[in-house]
């Protein structure tokens, strides 16, 4: 069966999984990217040819940015379902079309409980839209579909996903000397017949609003590795709408550090002996025995730090909190939270100004550590979400001028401490 003879048969528009929903999300993407737009002309061609010379191909990189941005658009909102509080993307693969060459680009995703958290689909080129179409639960349409061919064959074989307009998606299966083809866009997957290639190729151009956002997605680029520490955010952010620089009241400008401390994974303890520094100078008498080495030992012995383990376990951070302000005859609530919406939900208890202490997970530069986050510097960029800095005493070192950023490679969660 020769593909290119293959009519783009099934030019059904909403089927199956795709859902109307999803239509009127992939409109309010472009409401959104339109609104965007300063000083241009966007031309819609109503006869091109898919392959007119001015039709721009974009790559994995370009287009995986304007994923990450489309779905950051979503962290935290009420409706963004599993990408409320962050996900990361563990698929990639590239969609073709009935000539060969890259269409699409598929993005799936898994929240931090390692689940399956849906997928985004973007454009490869000026004549699809970048956002094609995307799902904010579950596991994809396309892994499923592919799972329910192989269960229905006998064979080792490889697939090829093609995507050919109009929400269309045909998976090749090949044993290495035939070919199937399957129609993905239902449930069904039927086999698709052979049939007469359409020569209508009615397609917009789309590159106008393609550039606008890749210009956007190279507004913030902040360090994700383990060699930088971030101390000015502003060295990675561009075109924002807005800025938001807040420092805590009655911060301290010099905190302790684990190496002051006998003890070792103990950056739990520091956190805690530093919090207790914090509402020091906000009047509370926090010391115990007016002493930061026997605070220290304190919150050593009641976090049962190493005990289970090397360091703390998260779960035994904020009774440890309650039960020391408690033995010291100060009133104390303090929980555990997990997760941060990239951030944003410390930076919601900041605003409240409250120190909060910040546990980092497979962080690329601290590891898992835990820290006093006593600030916040947030760069919103319009339609698209904010890039958020938490500023921290990270227990290294004396002085709080280092950042980290809400969305980098790991998991937060953070325990709130009120005294009153």
């Amino acid at each position: 069966m020769d593909f290119k003879n293959l009519l783009i048969c099934t030019r059904r528009l909403f089927m199956g999984k795709k859902k109307i929903t999803k239509i009127i999300a992939l409109l309010g993407v472009l409401i959104i990217s339109l609104c965007n737009l300063k000083n241009v002309e966007i031309i819609f061609a109503s006869t091109i040819n898919d392959d007119c010379n001015y039709i721009v191909d974009y790559n994995l990189d370009e287009a995986e940015k304007i994923a990450i941005m489309h779905i950051r658009s979503f962290i935290g909102k009420d409706d963004a379902q599993m990408w409320k509080d962050g996900v990361r993307i563990i698929e990639r693969r590239a969609l073709f079309d009935c000539n060969n060459n890259i269409e699409a680009y598929y993005f799936g995703l898994q929240d931090k409980n390692e689940n399956p958290a849906g997928y985004v689909i973007t454009g490869a080129n000026s004549a699809e839209m970048p956002i094609i179409e995307f799902s904010k639960n579950g596991n994809s349409f396309i892994n499923e579909s592919v799972q329910y061919i192989d269960e229905g064959l006998d064979i080792n074989y490889s697939n090829k996903i093609y995507y050919l307009k109009n929400m269309v998606y045909v998976c090749e299966v090949s044993d290495g000397k035939e070919y199937d083809y399957y129609d993905i866009s239902t449930n069904s997957c039927p086999k698709v017949e052979e049939t007469v290639l359409s020569t209508d190729s009615i397609t917009e151009d789309n590159k106008v609003i393609w550039d606008n956002l890749i210009e956007t997605s190279k507004g913030s680029n902040p360090p994700d590795n383990d060699e930088e520490f971030i101390t000015d955010p502003w060295d990675y952010e561009s075109g924002y709408s807005q800025n938001t620089n807040y420092t805590i009241s009655n911060f301290r400008r010099d905190y302790c550090t684990t190496r002051e401390f006998s003890k070792s994974s103990n950056c739990a303890p520091t956190a805690a002996v530093n919090m207790c520094l914090y509402w020091l100078g906000r009047g509370y008498d926090t010391l115990l025995n007016d002493s930061k080495y026997d605070t220290h030992e304190r919150f050593y012995e009641l976090m049962e730090t190493n005990e289970h383990g090397k360091g703390t376990r998260d779960e035994d951070i904020a009774d440890a909190y309650e039960s020391y302000f408690d033995e010291i005859g100060i009133n104390c609530y303090s929980a555990l939270h997990y997760f941060t919406s990239e951030g944003q939900k410390v930076v919601d208890e900041l605003k409240n100004n409250r120190a909060v202490n910040l546990i980092l997970k497979d962080h690329r530069k601290y590891g898992n550590h835990s820290v006093l986050a006593i600030g916040y510097i947030q760069f919103k960029y319009n339609g698209y979400g904010n890039s958020t800095y938490i500023r921290i005493a990270d227990g290294w070192t004396k002085d709080p001028d280092r950042y980290v950023w809400g969305s980098c490679v790991g998991t937060w969660n953070y325990v709130t401490v009120e005294l009153n």
